[in-house]
């Protein structure tokens, strides 16, 4: 009887350990997730937050008459953001994944802009056009692409080293920017959402 209640005990306690070993497991990995989704979100705002800062210092910049060639046959168009203009300005970029969403995403919405009387296009460099053709190629992008000088598009046009580039142009006065982030669709997705928000209301 005495045995049977020793074994009892010994069983007893290292149920009681394996508890409290899978318990202070569950807490660590639980607090180890929690810090990592804390410092993710946190620095998923500061990258939002120094995007939209530097999206807004482009605000009320005014575009000069700006000509342009088609990538592929180089016909000259001239004045590349006559009317309603969202141009997405293309170049050397981290994220080929990224920059391919980005575009999916304008296709996605030219039609409704197109209602409202905004024109979606492509800008790039003459140097930039190899980086381009095979994307066009991929998601069968049908809104015009053109090349600029270096000049125009890098001192007029761009306002950040990082590509693309998202700017909204009405009567030569660019009212809206987006500095996507890599690898943060939701914050493209709420941009664009915001920009048609707007729209919506002018």
């Amino acid at each position: 009887m005495k045995l049977k209640v020793n074994r009892f005990y010994k069983f007893g306690f290292w149920f009681l350990v394996s508890i409290v070993l899978i318990l202070f497991n569950i807490f660590r990995i639980t607090k180890i997730g929690y810090k990592k989704n804390f410092d993710l979100y946190k620095s998923n705002a500061t990258k939002r937050l120094l995007s939209l800062y530097t999206s807004n210092t482009i605000l009320n910049r005014k575009v000069d008459s700006i000509n342009g060639n088609e990538i592929i046959t180089g016909k000259k168009k001239e004045n590349l953001f006559k009317g309603k203009v969202l141009a997405i300005l293309l170049s050397d970029f981290k994220c080929d994944r990224c920059q391919l969403n980005e575009l999916k995403r304008l296709l996605r919405i030219e039609k409704e802009l197109k209602t409202k009387g905004i024109k979606i296009i492509g800008i790039t460099t003459k140097n930039k056009i190899d980086l381009l053709i095979p994307q066009r190629k991929i998601i069968h992008i049908d809104f015009p692409l053109y090349y600029v000088s270096d000049e125009k598009f890098y001192n007029e046009l761009s306002f950040s080293k990082d590509f693309p580039q998202i700017i909204f142009v009405a009567n030569n006065i660019i009212l809206s920017a987006l500095k996507p982030i890599v690898k943060d669709d939701e914050f493209s997705e709420k941009y664009y959402s915001h920009l048609i928000s707007m729209l919506a209301t002018n």
